[in-house]
Order: structure tokens, then C-alpha cells, then sequence
């Protein structure tokens, strides 16, 4: 028997996994450091402002201040990278910039055949951090069988209490769940549940993370393997 035999859910993640958000958000990225940025550069500070976001988003999964939304938590890491690389610009319009940045459109060339597939036989969600505005026209993507956001649970996929959601919708054991995602949160946070759970690895990235993926993927059309179909 394989480790994802009694899987009856699967849940998937949005960006990076099945949409490349990056392909809309670079042309903003350079508008807002200014188009005589080398593109050296570029990539420095986009990954240093990954790394304030990722810490933001950590901190809002501990839940000790309340509950902020995707919109606050781009503001306030926009604030923390503009002051030290020391831009003068508003970090709301940024925010801004970058919700309405996130465009369905650019979906992987896998995406859609892997979600048909597997919606053949298994239960099919979506599972992400974004905010609803930012996945109101997700029926365009894909018309799945539940969708949770961080916003509509009012927590985010770190905290177990999302993962213990979507179990509680389903009725099943977190056991009977593969979730799917390229992010060190799609790993993490439902692990610690007992959530069965792929690593999409689409760059050959190095996992550095206590907490290891259950299965690890270059590309979506390799979990029907996963899966035993």
C-alpha cells in the first residue's frame, strides 16, 4: 500500500502552483523601484522582500494580534522594505499595485490538466493565503468542490487551524488529505496536522526546512504517480 492510498481529498495551492503570479508582478515590481533599476538589483530586493513578507505572514499565523488580511500584511511589509532601502513611496498604493497584480490568467501549462484529472476521482479544493478580492473570479480558473482562503477562515495555512477546517468540511481524517503547494506554508502548516503533503520544487530549489514535504514534484503531472493512477 502506498503512503497516499487512503488520500480522498486533495487540496491544491493558487500561486506558484497552479498560476504564475510572478509573470504579472515583476513589470510592477520594476514600476515601483523605477525602471533604471539593474536588474541585479531587481532580484535582491525582490528577494529581500519575499523574506519580510514570509516573516510577516509567519507572525500572522501565530494569531497574537488578531487576524490581519493579505491587504494589511503587504502594507506593512512595504513599509518595513520601502524604509530600509529607503524609497519614498506609498506603501497603500503598492499594496495596492500588488493585489490587483495577482492575475488568474497566467496559469501553468499543467495546472489545468492535473485538475481535471484528479477532480475524476478525488474530492478537489483550493487552499490559499490570498485575500477573496483577489480570488473572486476563481470559477474562470477552475470550478473546484470547496475553496478556503486565509480571509474566510480567518487564519492562515501555518496555523493548524486552517488545515483542521478543511478537515472538519469533509468529515474526513487529516490523514485522508494530500495538499499540494510550493511554498514552505503549503509543507509546514498542514503537516503538523497529519495532512499528506506535496512539494511542487518547479525551479530545483533547495528544501531547508526541519519539516520535510511527504512527496516532492518538478512538475503537477508527476502526482497522478503520487496518487497510484
Amino acid at each position: 500500500m502506498t503512503k497516499a492510498a487512503n488520500v480522498k481529498v486533495v487540496s491544491v495551492d493558487l500561486g506558484g502552483t497552479l498560476v504564475d503570479f510572478s509573470q504579472s508582478l515583476r513589470p510592477i515590481w520594476r514600476t515601483l523601484l523605477g525602471n533604471d533599476c539593474p536588474n541585479d538589483s531587481l532580484k535582491h530586493h525582490w528577494d529581500r522582500a519575499t523574506e519580510i513578507l514570509r516573516e510577516k505572514l509567519s507572525d500572522a499565523a501565530k494569531g497574537e494580534t488578531g487576524f490581519k488580511n493579505i491587504r494589511a500584511i503587504f502594507q506593512e511589509s512595504f513599509e518595513d522594505f520601502f524604509s530600509e532601502i529607503r524609497l519614498d513611496f506609498d506603501p497603500r498604493v503598492a499594496a495596492e499595485k500588488w493585489i490587483r497584480g495577482h492575475d488568474l490568467r497566467n496559469v501553468y501549462a499543467d495546472a489545468k490538466l492535473f485538475l481535471a484529472a484528479v477532480d475524476r476521482k478525488y474530492r478537489l479544493c483550493l487552499s490559499s493565503d490570498c485575500d477573496l478580492e483577489m480570488i473572486a473570479d476563481i470559477d474562470e480558473l477552475y470550478s473546484f468542490d470547496a475553496v478556503f482562503s486565509s480571509e474566510s477562515l480567518k487564519c492562515y495555512k501555518l496555523d493548524p487551524q486552517f488545515w483542521m477546517r478543511v478537515s472538519e468540511h469533509y468529515g474526513l481524517p487529516t490523514d485522508n488529505i494530500l495538499h499540494v503547494g510550493d511554498d514552505t506554508s503549503d509543507i509546514v502548516g498542514p503537516a503538523k496536522l497529519g495532512i499528506l503533503t506535496c512539494w511542487v520544487n518547479r525551479g530545483g530549489r533547495k528544501w531547508d526546512h526541519e519539516v520535510k514535504p511527504d512527496f516532492e514534484v518538478t512538475s503537477l503531472s508527476r502526482i497522478a504517480e503520487i496518487l497510484g493512477n
